[in-house]
């Protein structure tokens, strides 16, 4: 497609391949912009799915918030649907955690307390992202958040498995309810945040898995694997608002975007990460990746944690017996 003309887009580049389709760079010739333009081939007969896929796209189009990847249009060409989309320079979470390795927990939070501002604004407008995950949300060189993808997985149909048998979508990020396919809400994203500050704090995954069969399975049955086993050195409150975010029962979790935002906030001051380095290659709103089940663990030493002011009971969280929550000096 790269060189052709579709509507008023002109088709600069290939950006990436996913298992949902192709991503370009496009430029806008009527308002002189650069938009990524998401190609998503589902089965155009099923018009079941179309219907769903319309409906979805206008809820999305809908939320305007600038935490939130925007929407511009939804086409057809040819056999294929077309999203047209804000194009975002930045990085994804995935490469920025390889890049950077385990965060310290200002940073951490800061990253995580602005994706939770997006998801607040999605769910008071009734929108589910169902697959947050690193690769779905980017950091632009300022040190701003962008969660990309909203609600895709339940526009195409794939939020559960296939019809091979495969299970789209990120395992190692959804919430249990979600694996056994039953009717989810809000706290489901917000078991994927809790996973995502886990991931940003160790560069782990809370649970250790070959297949995304067995890691489905541990989803369900399995408890995660203590954070503290990969960094000793974190104050207690992040094991706390883990195993809080993590719960198995969505009645258990943090009930919404504002409730866990809220927890942060009174556990740490966040800080934000600094000027990013300028990459060689920008990347673009929703690559549309599958992202990884495992991911590499190196191995390092990291900085001793900061004290951290809060008063940990606000939250509902109570630190393990014998913790102590120092004040920050100064």
């Amino acid at each position: 497609m790269i060189g052709k003309t579709v509507g008023n887009y002109r088709i600069l580049d290939r950006l990436g391949r996913g298992g949902m389709g192709i991503v370009y760079k496009a430029l806008d010739e009527t308002l002189d912009r650069e938009v990524a333009i998401k190609v998503l081939n589902p089965d155009l007969s099923d018009a079941d799915l179309l219907k769903r896929f319309r409906a979805e796209a206008v809820s999305l189009a809908r939320l305007n918030h600038p935490g939130i990847a925007t929407i511009y249009e939804l086409r057809r060409h040819d056999d294929e649907l077309l999203m047209v989309m804000e194009f975002v320079r930045g990085e994804t979470l995935q490469t920025l955690s390889e890049r950077l390795g385990p965060l310290e927990p200002p940073q951490a939070a800061h990253v995580c307390i602005q994706i939770l501002d997006a998801l607040a604004h999605a769910h008071r407008a009734g929108v589910i992202h169902r697959d947050l995950k690193p690769a779905n949300v980017m950091m632009t060189h300022t040190g701003v958040v962008k969660v990309m993808d909203f609600g895709i997985a339940r526009m195409l149909g794939a939020e559960h498995f296939t019809h091979a048998g495969f299970m789209m979508g990120t395992p190692a990020y959804m919430a249990p309810e979600q694996v056994l396919g039953q009717d989810i809400d809000g706290r489901a994203d917000l078991y994927s945040v809790g996973v995502l500050f886990y991931r940003l704090l160790s560069r782990e995954l809370p649970f250790q898995a070959d297949t995304a069969i067995s890691m489905a399975q541990k989803q369900v049955a399995d408890p995660p694997t203590p954070l503290g086993t990969f960094r000793p050195d974190l104050p207690p409150w992040c094991e706390s608002v883990i195993s809080k975010a993590l719960s198995k029962a969505p009645a258990a979790r943090f009930q919404t975007a504002e409730e866990f935002r809220a927890a942060l906030r009174a556990a740490v001051t966040p800080a934000p990460l600094g000027e990013l380095p300028t990459m060689a290659t920008p990347t673009a709103a929703g690559l549309l990746r599958t992202s990884d089940l495992t991911l590499p663990h190196p191995s390092g030493s990291v900085s001793a944690a900061p004290t951290i002011t809060s008063d940990i009971r606000r939250t509902g969280l109570n630190p393990p017996s014998g913790a102590s929550v120092a004040p920050v000096p100064g």
